[in-house]
C-alpha cells in the first residue's frame, strides 16, 4: 500500500514539475521523503504538522515523539529540526555509534538533538547544555517528557566565566560570547567541559556533540584539553564564518590522538581510538 502511495506521489510530483509547479513539486518530494523515512502515518503527519502553525509556532508530530516538539516561527528552529530528523545529520550510516550511556549536548538549542538522542539511547544521561534564555525555555519544554535528559543554562568555554551573548547573525540559532563586554542584562555562565564531567563524576563521555557558533575555537586553544581524553566520539559543526581558524585550532588539538574522522553533512565525527 506504502508503495504504490509513494509511486502515485513520485508520478504526481513529475507532471507538477513539467506544468512548471515547482514549490509543489519540492513539497510532493519532502512529503516523500518523510514517509520513506518514518512511514505512512508517522511521515505524513510530520509533513503535515511542520507546515501547519498553532498560533505563531509549529507543533511537529509523530508516534515516537512523546509530546508535539513545539517550533518557533523563525528562519533556525525548523530548519535545525529538518537537519535532525529528515537529513538525520545525527545518524552516520557507515559507522556505528559507540553504546553511549553518556551524552553531552553543547549548543542544544530548543533541544532536536537532545530529543534525537534520546530516542536513540533510551538508557543514556544526556546534558543538554544551552547559554540563550528564549532557546533554553523552549529547549526544557521540549525535552520535559524525556526524562534522561537535564538542561542547563551555561555556554560551553575554554573558562568557568561569565561571559556576555552577543548575535551578529541575527538567528536564534547564531549566539557568540564575548568575554570582555559587560553586559549584565544578556550575560550566562561560561562552563567548561571538564567542570560539566567532574560535576557529574562521569569517568568517561561517549557522545560529546558541539555546535556551539565559534566558541569551538577558544574551547580547543584551551591550556588543558585533558577532558579530550575521556571521549569515545565528538561530532563537532566547525564555524569559520563566524570565528576564521575554528577549523584549524581544532585538529591541531586534535593531533595529540589517535582517531578516525567521518564528514557528513555539516558535521565531523571524530572516533576516538
Amino acid at each position: 500500500m506504502i508503495h504504490l502511495y509513494l509511486n502515485f506521489l513520485e508520478i504526481t510530483m513529475g507532471k507538477f514539475e513539467k506544468i512548471g509547479f515547482r514549490k509543489l513539486g519540492l513539497r510532493v518530494i519532502e512529503n516523500i521523503n518523510w514517509i520513506r523515512l518514518y512511514g505512512l502515518k508517522d511521515g505524513f503527519k510530520l509533513f503535515l504538522s511542520t507546515l501547519s502553525t498553532k498560533g505563531s509556532n509549529f507543533f511537529a508530530k509523530s508516534s515516537f515523539l512523546k509530546t508535539p516538539f513545539e517550533l518557533r516561527d523563525n528562519k533556525s528552529d525548523k530548519a535545525i529540526f529538518y537537519q535532525v530528523f529528515y537529513e538525520k545529520q545525527y545518524d552516520l550510516y557507515e559507522a556505528n555509534f559507540p553504546v553511549a550511556k553518556k551524552i553531552i549536548d553543547g549548543g542544544a538549542n530548543i533541544g532536536c538533538a537532545s530529543v534525537y538522542f534520546s530516542l536513540l539511547f533510551p538508557d543514556a544521561k544526556i546534558i543538554a547544555i544551552e547559554p540563550e534564555a528564549n532557546n533554553f525555555e523552549l529547549l526544557k519544554k521540549n525535552t520535559e517528557p524525556y526524562k534522561n535528559i537535564e538542561c542547563i543554562q551555561a555556554a560551553i568555554w575554554d573558562k568557568d566565566e561569565k561571559l556576555s551573548l552577543t548575535n551578529p547573525g541575527g538567528g536564534a540559532a547564531e549566539f557568540m560570547f564575548d568575554k570582555d563586554k559587560k553586559d549584565e542584562e544578556n550575560s550566562v555562565n561560561g562552563i567548561t567541559i571538564s567542570s560539566i564531567i567532574d560535576k557529574k563524576k562521569w569517568g568517561h563521555v561517549d557522545i560529546l556533540k558541539l555546535d556551539i557558533e565559534g566558541a569551538e575555537k577558544d574551547v580547543f586553544s584551551a591550556d588543558d584539553l585533558s577532558w579530550l581524553k575521556k571521549v569515545k566520539l565528538l561530532i563537532i559543526e566547525l564555524h569559520d564564518r563566524y570565528k576564521p581558524g575554528c577549523t584549524k585550532t581544532v585538529f591541531e588539538a586534535l593531533n595529540k590522538y589517535d582517531y578516525d574522522a567521518y564528514f557528513h553533512h555539516e558535521n565531523i565525527f571524530i572516533f576516538f581510538k
